[in-house]
């Protein structure tokens, strides 16, 4: 199951890789790279898994909200 949605210019995708281990995928709706601690990337992946669909999509835009990604 997969779940994609835009916030703030960036598009989140949730998944769940086994029962109850969702993660979140964050990439740039306009196709560009995201930009890590001066890194580029495609996009960025969770790194920890969460329990929920609504605590991975939480975590993706706290990521976003923090301005550690543009």
């Amino acid at each position: 199951m997969h779940h994609v949605f835009s916030y703030k210019g960036f598009l989140v995708r949730a998944f769940e890789q086994a029962p109850e281990r969702w993660f979140a995928e964050i990439r740039k709706a306009n196709g560009a790279w995201v930009i890590v601690r001066g890194d580029r990337r495609e996009s960025i992946a969770t790194a920890a898994a969460s329990r929920s669909f609504n605590a991975a999509i939480d975590f993706a835009i706290d990521a976003i909200d923090s301005g550690a990604m543009k």
